[in-house]
């Protein structure tokens, strides 16, 4: 059974699916003199969508120096008051901290409020939609790469990804933020709402310093209340963000979209997409050139059943794993601090289950020489070998 802060704890970093490792990101960003609101690549980025010329790009790099001066500023004077109050013998403990974080939080915000309004000044109005998509790009970034494949359908911003596996060229890629400029900019609203709402049960908790027996039934009440909109918001955040991705796939020609789904669904479910060892030992065997044609057709013999039942058993398991994710009881953490992920286990085991089988069925079609070559087995360990160097 989990301490009571424990439960806490646990229930706000699931019910904010990663959102609570943005706001401790922002708590570390004070001792760091990095960009926080957009860093340089995606400043660069930002220029070569927009086509700046030398003398607009100049201009674009001192509106970003201009925004990290003040965010520096503002984490200096955060600092300032830490040690101030810490050379003063009271110690500035986590809830102070967290209550520090959340409030630079509000000032980052207002800062990057001002540095886009100018940047838009810059800009055609028909470019408007370039610097926006940078924007919520660069606000999310940091929620999609500490979920990973925690959440389906939020372990990767669509066009994050598209960028990242270069799916298409720098001018069709343009094209599509254009186009799809209004779905994006929903799923940035169910984002910038959902850590509205996982801030606000973060303030609930500092109340009460995330100890349940500290906490009066009106809290507890307020806080069920929350987690279950924040649930809510993170589930619309999550339809939002596969709906753009359909939307890009349907855009793509057949092999960007291969391309671009299996980048996808590798992000999202990456327990279940991982290869297994006899499909890696299928794909070297394919790549060896001195695998031999009669290795070759008996793996073939194989291969179409079993990769009809490994497709299957991955697609249910994708499935169970979707439902799974958010599927979380407000009650049943409370108690036990954990989720029921039984139907999603139940997938994996049915999943490796059949990867087992085609294993067997691969080591019965090889010599234990091609078994060992392709790592379907361990070389046999010499007399006197220690079991360590194996």
């Amino acid at each position: 059974m989990l301490k009571p802060t424990t439960r806490l704890l646990v229930l706000i970093m699931l019910a904010v699916s990663a959102f609570a490792g943005t706001a401790r990101a922002q708590w570390i960003s004070i001792y760091s003199d990095e960009p926080h609101n957009l860093g340089y690549d995606h400043l660069t980025e930002l220029s070569d969508l927009l086509e700046l010329d030398a003398s607009m790009h100049e201009l674009l790099i001192e509106l970003h120096l201009e925004m990290i001066r003040a965010e520096n500023a503002r984490r200096q004077e955060v600092r300032e008051i830490i040690d101030k109050r810490n050379a003063e013998g009271d110690q500035v403990g986590w809830r102070e901290s967290m209550r520090l974080a959340m409030d630079m939080t509000d000032d980052f915000e207002a800062i990057a409020d001002r540095f886009f309004a100018d940047v838009r000044l810059m800009v055609l109005p028909e470019q408007i939609p370039l610097v926006d998509h940078i924007r919520a790009r660069a606000e999310m970034a940091e929620l999609y790469d500490d979920i990973g494949s925690e959440v389906s359908g939020l372990g990767a911003q669509p066009f994050e990804l598209l960028r990242e596996e270069q799916v298409v060229s720098p001018v069709r890629f343009r094209e599509l933020v254009l186009e799809l400029s209004r779905q994006e900019r929903l799923t940035h609203e169910l984002f910038g709402r959902a850590f509205e709402t996982v801030m606000e049960m973060q303030r609930i908790g500092q109340e009460f310093g995330f100890d349940a027996d500290d906490a009066g039934p009106e809290q507890m009440a307020e806080l069920a209340k929350i987690f279950k909109d924040a649930l809510e918001t993170v589930q619309r955040l999550r339809d939002a963000n596969e709906t753009l991705a359909d939307q890009i796939i349907e855009r793509l020609d057949e092999e960007q979209r291969e391309k671009f789904e299996a980048a996808w669904l590798e992000r999202n479910y990456e327990d279940v997409q991982e290869l297994s060892p006899a499909e890696r030992a299928v794909r070297e065997v394919m790549q060896d050139e001195e695998a031999g044609e009669e290795l070759r057709t008996r793996i073939n013999e194989l291969r179409p059943n079993f990769e009809r039942r490994m497709a299957t058993a991955r697609k249910m398991a994708r499935i169970a794993k979707r439902k799974t994710d958010l599927d979380i009881d407000f009650r049943r953490l409370m108690e036990s601090g954990e989720r029921n992920t039984e139907i999603y286990d139940d997938a994996l085991e049915r999943l490796l289950g059949v990867a087992e089988s085609y294993e067997a069925a691969l080591k019965g079609v090889m010599t234990p020489e091609q078994r060992v070559r392709y790592g379907l087995d361990r070389p046999e360990r010499p007399i006197g070998e220690p079991e360590l160097l194996r």
